[in-house]
């Protein structure tokens, strides 16, 4: 499943990329080729009226002396690939007045493509001809009427051999194909290493929802097995059933604990779970839940100091309580009889901050970054015969976390540990 998802990752990575590059290629293309359109119309236009002025007092003198031999001013050139302006004048007789510009290998075939112009006037047109030597010329070409007092005299055509800028439009075209195949197999490779680095989080979500279903697993398994070992016991034997009862009662309890503590956390994973902020006195929290928990604390003569004072935040009460109970709970199960646990509050222009400080066990240094993490337990050996889930501190933590604030940990082996969070007022 894992490789599927990053397969779909890369060719999305793949498509993605490649169609940004294209629009870039592609309308880059279009932006220079519109440019150097917009340069070219404008300057044969220009061109033209220029012409037209200059030939109708040429027509009218070559009206009154028919005998006058043609103005050609031909530039000897065989490159095709030479960019030249080019003019031609012709009478209303079909006669060539005047001509300027290109080889003279292309007279022929300009003149015959002349006589047999159709297009309208000032109409841009893109013409291909192939001289007497095979040669391809790609040529821009316009026309207009000259006249003079309403009489047509003849039609001045111009141009442009623009062979050379089809050529690289040519090998632009050959280039950016070349490019593109070859950034395809570069963009496939880096949407690969994309998609890897982006399928290390969902890795570790799917090895946690592994371990996470394989722990939840375990922990049910154990009170199941009790259950089963005690109802077997009553089925053959009614000696000592009230008790094989209330330990059947007992890992019921504790099942149903680890149900609850595992649709707790299933509300935070799908954001189900829903923060009721209100007003309350947090120093009363503190002492319901002490009070509450009381009982816990005095079978192992362990004294719980409150030197908290009186001061109101704005969050869910009964969330907080939650927190609260969880972080005494781990502290009274993770000291020894006769140990103190201290809670404190301490306010600031920023908020309060809360911390509860056992005498117990500790956690090593390389384990406190893990005691959040579910199903989670420091000295399993102990935690074991203590009871307990492992999921208290995750839970804390998530419901810490949808106040906008974190729980952090300080520990020693020796001296105990320090659990503190920061609320907003």
């Amino acid at each position: 499943m894992i490789n599927k998802i990053k397969q779909k990752l890369v060719w999305k990575y793949t498509f993605v990329m490649l169609f940004m590059l294209m629009i870039v290629f592609v309308g880059n293309f279009f932006l220079i080729n519109h440019i150097i359109m917009e340069r070219r119309t404008s300057s044969i236009e220009k061109y033209l009226i220029e012409e037209v002025d200059e030939a109708v007092p040429v027509f009218l003198q070559y009206r009154t002396n028919p005998d006058l031999e043609p103005i050609i001013h031909m530039i000897d050139n065989d490159n095709e690939n030479a960019i030249n302006n080019f003019v031609y004048w012709i009478d209303n007789n079909g006669r060539l007045i005047m001509s300027s510009g290109l080889s003279s290998k292309m007279t022929k075939e300009k003149l015959i493509l002349m006589n047999s112009w159709n297009h309208p006037n000032k109409a841009l047109v893109n013409i291909n001809i192939t001289d007497e030597d095979g040669d391809t010329w790609n040529l821009v070409m316009t026309a207009d009427d000259a006249y003079y007092n309403g009489e047509f005299l003849g039609k001045v055509f111009v141009g442009k051999n623009i062979t050379i800028l089809q050529i690289i439009q040519d090998k632009y075209l050959s280039f950016i194909s070349v490019l593109i195949i070859i950034m395809m197999g570069v963009t496939f490779i880096f949407a690969d290493r994309m998609a890897g680095r982006a399928m290390i989080p969902i890795i570790e979500s799917f090895d946690k929802q592994n371990k996470f279903v394989a722990d939840a697993s375990h922990e049910m398994r154990t009170p199941l097995s009790v259950m089963l070992s005690s109802i077997d016991l009553i089925k053959t034997s009614s000696k000592d059933s009230v008790e094989l009862k209330e330990g059947i009662k007992t890992e019921i309890l504790n099942m149903r604990s680890l149900v609850n503590e595992l649709l707790d956390l299933a509300r935070f994973d799908i954001n189900n779970s829903h923060i009721r902020y209100k007003p309350f006195n947090l120093n009363d929290a503190v002492k319901d839940v002490i009070k509450s928990i009381s009982v816990m604390a005095k079978n192992k003569d362990i004294k719980i100091h409150n030197n908290g004072k009186d001061i109101t935040i704005n969050a869910d009460e009964k969330k907080i309580k939650q927190v609260i109970y969880i972080l005494l709970d781990n502290a009274i199960k993770y000291s020894d009889d006769n140990k103190n646990i201290y809670v404190a509050l301490e306010e600031d222009k920023t908020g309060v901050l809360f911390k509860i400080k056992d005498e117990g066990i500790g956690i090593p240094k390389d384990e406190q970054s893990l005691v959040f993490d579910r199903f989670y337990r420091v000295n399993k050996a102990r935690s074991r015969s203590i009871g307990g889930s492992g999921l208290g501190l995750a839970i804390a933590a998530e419901i810490i976390k949808l106040h906008n604030s974190a729980i952090s940990v300080e520990s020693d082996e020796k001296s105990g540990s320090e659990f503190s969070f920061k609320l907003k007022k």
